[in-house]
């Protein structure tokens, strides 16, 4: 009898054993389930390649958590993100775009405030108050802004030493570049603008030149008459631009890239434009430089257009915690640099080291000094507005009838913002 109860006490505890060890095994290979899914827009190769470095950085910091890169092109990002935000359960951590398009998630309730992060990392002094505001509202932090990149007038440093040029910094200095290298026979300024958004940057800029960021900002969220003078001025200094053949209209049907080897060629001199730019740029690249838009009204303060690429966490995600973790790495410095780098954007970050002397240190000096931000006309307004605006202003460079411009604008205004 004592040997069968030895025996029984045996078979349980070898049970209990095999019990205690399948326990452990299931713990850990539950651990290694632990999942961060995140969301980004997948434009090419560099961006694939930036995407990865993140992930491999994450893990090293955090073996236990593997990060599902879910990449999307710009329209299927778009058509998915509403419906990932509004799933019982969502992506953990995704990427969207600063300013006007994040509020509007935000007034819908779908983003997880983190002033906790932002008080914890002390990111209020590490990046500009221009870009603080494209992800603050209420006086609440919803992002990580990660990389953005400036808009400005670039030009064949080839041509401009030819005729002894300097880049403008005022509204007469650029009329008059524009004067002297009509005479040489050169086109100063082109625009292509087949795809319809290239107009936009001129809109914008002159806008904020002329009016200022809050004005500026009221109208693109219709709250503002496009009847009044204001921005009746920003069409008038527009037409005179193309009156006097400053801004050429001969390539508005061509695709701005392909128009870029009448610049190195130097049959034209300048096109407004994003830093992007220099991708396409090939042999013209080495002769190739920026100056910020030029001024026109001295009572407004310099403000930029840096389309900027952000962070943020859903209210419905699955892991908090690292999520969380995620955008701390976000925010650091060094990662900012290095994802940067890949994509050859500016890292926000004042801390984050960029290339000394280049193109990109010049951006970054700019946007650092500007007063504000914006986003870009189709970023910062609505988009059933902005599809209706955009063949107009195309038009606009064509027949350039002010009043026939302002009047259907004020139209499609009322017709999108005033039935909300």
């Amino acid at each position: 009898m004592k040997i069968f109860l030895l025996i029984g006490i045996k078979t349980l505890i070898r049970q209990l054993i095999i019990f205690l060890l399948a326990l452990q095994s299931f713990q850990l290979n539950g651990s290694q389930q632990n999942f961060l899914d995140v969301t980004v827009l997948n434009v090419g190769a560099e961006q694939g390649k930036a995407y990865r470095y993140l992930a491999r950085e994450f893990e090293q910091r955090y073996p236990s958590v593997k990060v599902r890169i879910l990449p999307e092109s710009d329209a299927n990002y778009k058509v998915k993100l509403m419906r990932w935000l509004t799933a019982t359960e969502g992506p953990d951590v995704m990427y969207w775009q600063g300013g006007e398009r994040l509020f509007n998630l935000v007034r819908k309730d779908l983003i997880l405030p983190i002033n906790d992060l932002w008080q914890q990392q002390q990111w209020e002094t590490s990046f500009s108050q221009g870009i603080k505001n494209l992800v603050k509202f209420n006086n609440q932090y919803y992002a990580i802004p990660v990389s953005y990149y400036h808009w400005g007038i670039y030009y064949n440093e080839a041509v401009f030493k030819k005729y002894r040029l300097s880049p403008p910094n005022n509204w007469q200095g650029l009329l008059k570049v524009c004067d002297t290298l009509s005479k040489a026979g050169k086109q100063p300024i082109i625009i292509g603008n087949k795809g319809l958004w290239p107009a936009m940057g001129w809109f914008d800029y002159f806008n904020l030149r002329i009016n200022g960021i809050d004005f500026h900002n009221r109208l693109l969220q219709g709250k503002e008459s496009f009847l009044q003078p204001q921005v009746k001025s920003v069409f008038t200094y527009w037409k005179q631009l193309l009156d006097q053949q400053c801004l050429v209209t001969d390539y508005i049907n061509q695709e701005w890239f392909d128009i870029l080897p009448e610049i190195t060629r130097e049959k034209a001199a300048m096109i407004l434009i994003g830093h992007f730019v220099v991708a396409r740029a090939g042999a013209l690249k080495s002769h190739l430089n920026f100056f910020r838009f030029p001024t026109i009204n001295t009572n407004i303060p310099v403000y930029e257009e840096a389309p900027t690429d952000l962070y943020f966490i859903p209210h419905n995600t699955k892991n908090l915690l690292y999520a969380k973790r995620f955008l701390e790495m976000l925010g650091s410095p060094d990662i900012q640099h290095q994802y940067n780098r890949i994509i050859k954007n500016i890292p926000p970050h004042y801390s984050a080291p960029v290339e000394p002397l280049s193109l990109i240190q010049q951006g970054k000096n700019m946007l650092d000094s500007a007063a504000g931000i914006t986003q870009y006309f189709d970023r910062d307004s609505q988009k059933e507005f902005v599809e209706l605006v955009l063949p107009s202003i195309n038009n606009f460079l064509e027949h350039r009838d002010i009043n026939q411009i302002i009047s259907e604008l004020e139209k499609y205004r009322i017709k999108i913002f005033k039935q909300k």
